[in-house]
């Protein structure tokens, strides 16, 4: 009879956490083949994301609940082309003493990237008004790191030459305060690099028109010469209170505006009226569109409103045919 295996102790809660996050981080260092990743925030991608320009193969990068003074990689050049940083902005809309931060962490990821990635193509930034976000872990970056971004002048001058898409998404997010920093930092980015910007993705329309939620939307289209795709979302930044405009009257100035004739692809969420054939005749002014893509988050009824059914034929003489596809 032989005598049983002597038992393994029993390890702790913590110990086991430890090994787990051992094993993660070696299998980061062994990534280095990456080309796309979307990470949510855990040791594996923190491993990753801190120490990216060890991953000369990783162009296209989606991060959820990273902040770019606690989690970011080496002022040395990265292979990166795409970037989307999502970040929760619920403190923020909450307590409005934390919003400098805020716009300070904005300000920060825009040097990063004009610093270290010299091939970026596609930059977008999300502020998300959601709970579902890890909470975020203590800082991993050295403080000498964040002192050499620090030290960094700020650019006006465009080194992001390759760069043809960029959005700033607010994704269910309403400030008290601060939206006049948000369109500063919009315009800023729009202005330097609208020379080779083709695409953008900005907050506007929301429930409501306002003569001046049109004007900033036209004014940052008016800095992309080359404007062949826009995306509104819906957050009017902070212009719902201004004089009041129609759906219809705001939606053919913005089709009629010279900054908006080679528009080829147009999404909005929320038009802020029903659909009608109004609606359709309204883009016959954009003579290159090859995509629309039109919503009523309200719910406005109207003629078309009654049984759920989009009315295609009603739209079809007037206009060019809806595609509906999800770009």
């Amino acid at each position: 009879m032989t005598d049983p295996e002597p038992r393994r102790p029993r390890l702790s809660t913590h110990q086991r956490t430890e090994i787990d996050e051992n094993l993660l981080l070696g299998a980061a260092k062994n990534m280095t083949c990456l080309s796309k990743a979307l990470f949510n925030f855990n040791p594996l991608a923190v491993q990753v994301v801190t120490t990216l320009p060890l991953y000369p193969e990783l162009t296209d990068l989606s991060l959820d609940g990273f902040t770019p003074s606690k989690h970011i990689w080496k002022n040395e050049k990265t292979s990166l082309r795409k970037l989307h940083w999502k970040k929760s902005a619920t403190q923020y809309t909450y307590y409005a003493d934390k919003l400098p931060d805020m716009f300070v962490e904005l300000r920060l990821l825009l040097k990063v990237v004009e610093a270290t990635c010299p091939d970026m193509e596609v930059f977008n930034i999300e502020l998300a008004n959601t709970n579902s976000i890890p909470p975020e872990r203590d800082t991993v970056v050295p403080p000498e790191l964040m002192a050499e971004y620090n030290a960094l002048l700020e650019q006006t001058e465009a080194r992001l030459s390759k760069l043809r898409r960029f959005g700033f998404i607010m994704n269910r997010v309403h400030f008290h305060a601060g939206n006049e920093e948000i369109r500063t930092f919009i315009l800023d980015v729009v202005g330097r690099y609208g020379h080779c910007l083709e695409s953008i993705t900005i907050p506007g329309g929301a429930h409501a028109w306002t003569r001046e939620g049109l004007d900033f939307i036209l004014k940052v289209c008016s800095l992309v010469p080359n404007l062949r795709e826009l995306n509104v979302l819906g957050n009017d930044l902070g212009l719902g209170s201004g004089s009041k405009l129609g759906s219809m009257e705001a939606l053919r100035a913005l089709t009629t505006s010279p900054a908006t004739a080679k528009i080829e692809k147009f999404s909005i969420m929320n038009m802020g009226g029903h659909f009608s054939k109004e609606t359709g005749e309204v883009f016959k002014a954009w003579k290159n569109l090859k995509f629309l893509q039109v919503g009523d988050e309200d719910i406005s009824g109207g003629p078309f409103g009654d049984d759920g059914r989009p009315q295609f034929d009603e739209y079809r003489p007037v206009s060019t045919i809806f595609d509906m596809a999800t770009f």
